[in-house]
């Protein structure tokens, strides 16, 4: 069984007219596909019955970086809380194989103000519509 590192994971926003790395990426939370429970328990039930929902949903991903204020997918990315956009997003995992996105910011989170520490950047991303997934 064949495991992939998250050591050399890149994160990349589109930004003008490509996808562009973030940099300074330290961690990447997790993309969750949902689907929804529909019940359909009716007054003859005897239990609580469901089914499938038909419209996935990805949800959120979180991603911390350490702060660049003078790096451009940073400063590109802070213009975005200002101005939000749906914007196409890519992780591109060690072994090349990937997924692809849609989502817009809706977090942009400076902190790690303390003597001896980073400053830091948490963002979050509502994906809208289905991630792509391409194998290596």
């Amino acid at each position: 069984m064949a495991t992939i590192n998250a050591e050399g994971t890149v994160f990349q926003l589109y930004i003008t007219d490509a996808l562009t790395a973030i940099a300074q990426v330290v961690s990447l939370g997790d993309i969750t596909h949902l689907v929804s429970e529909v019940e359909t328990t009716h007054l003859g039930s005897s239990a609580k019955t469901y089914r499938p929902g038909a419209i996935p949903e990805f949800g959120t991903i979180s991603f911390s970086v350490l702060y660049d204020s003078g790096d451009t997918g940073h400063q590109e990315m802070r213009g975005l809380m200002a101005s939000p956009e749906v914007r196409q997003m890519k992780i591109i995992l060690s072994d090349s194989s990937n997924l692809t996105f849609n989502g817009f910011l809706t977090e942009f989170t400076l902190g790690g103000f303390e003597d001896e520490s980073n400053v830091t950047c948490d963002v979050t991303v509502r994906i809208t519509g289905v991630v792509t997934y391409a194998e290596s």
